[in-house]
């Protein structure tokens, strides 16, 4: 694991030493952490440092959230801590707070389920894509915003038209996982839901991200989302399909995602 970042462990290893969860409030980071803050009209942009900069340099995919939040932030920190009060290497430190962000349980199983539906597994030449979890090393998990960001003091949940007005956002794109997928050439970029993937479209456009690279439109493996993965899947019918869970937008994002395999391989 290395680090490609413009903001390393080594920097914050004090405040992370003296953090301490129990004086925190309102489920904000500490403003210890504190990297930048813009304002955009009538709302707040602040970001926060986390260690998640390190990254596997053998990984064959990169999955791609927009940002982490509070929870994976402070579970982070009080796990570099532990490690780093144990004496831990960084790159030891980096990797033990990189477990508390894991992609496990459920959200992996609606990942590879969908996945394998639509034969990427064959593509890469597997028996199934759950064979890439079982080696650390073959996976980057990352996001497209790497340091949680907030508007509001609430956490990112969607883009909108901020990335185009806010040099905060677009420095934290380019230098954060801009430079992660560079170092990570061969690797294909996953991005998890609508906003990680056009803020990956919006790094395409403007010539630092090869859009080969990136396959969007799988459905965000989160379990509420099961009846749009089952439908994805193959596994529910157009009639099955109620409320908000229309398959119009559905067939959209499966036909655009096995598009975007076709130019990656062919």
């Amino acid at each position: 694991m290395i680090e490609v970042t413009q903001y390393p462990l080594s920097a914050w290893r004090s405040q992370i030493l003296s953090f301490n969860s129990e004086i925190l409030v309102n489920r904000l980071p500490d403003e210890n952490f504190l990297i930048g803050k813009e304002q955009i009209g009538s709302k707040t942009l602040t970001e926060y440092y986390i260690p998640f900069s390190g990254i596997n340099q053998n990984a064959k995919i990169i999955i791609a959230g927009l940002t982490p939040g509070y929870t994976q932030w402070i579970n982070a920190v009080n796990a570099a801590k532990s490690a780093l009060e144990q004496g831990l290497s960084d790159e030891e430190v980096l990797e033990q707070a990189k477990l508390t962000g894991a992609f496990s349980g459920e959200l992996r199983k609606l990942f590879v389920e969908q996945l394998d539906a639509v034969g990427f597994h064959r593509a890469m030449g597997v028996e199934t894509s759950g064979a890439f979890f079982d080696n650390p090393g073959d996976i980057h998990l990352t996001s497209v915003f790497v340091h949680p960001i907030f508007v509001d003091d609430k956490g990112l949940n969607s883009v909108g038209n901020l990335l185009e007005r806010s040099t905060l956002m677009r420095e934290s794109i380019i230098n954060g996982f801009a430079k992660e997928a560079a170092v990570l050439s061969d690797a294909v970029i996953f991005p998890l839901g609508r906003a990680a993937a056009s803020c990956c479209r919006w790094l395409v456009e403007n010539g630092k991200l090869d859009a080969d690279r990136v396959l969007a439109g799988l459905q965000h493996p989160s379990p509420a989302n099961r009846a749009r993965i089952l439908y994805f899947c193959g596994k529910k019918t157009r009639e099955e399909m109620r409320g908000a869970n229309k398959p119009e937008p559905i067939d959209a994002d499966k036909a655009a995602f096995l598009a975007a395999m076709k130019r990656r391989f062919g």
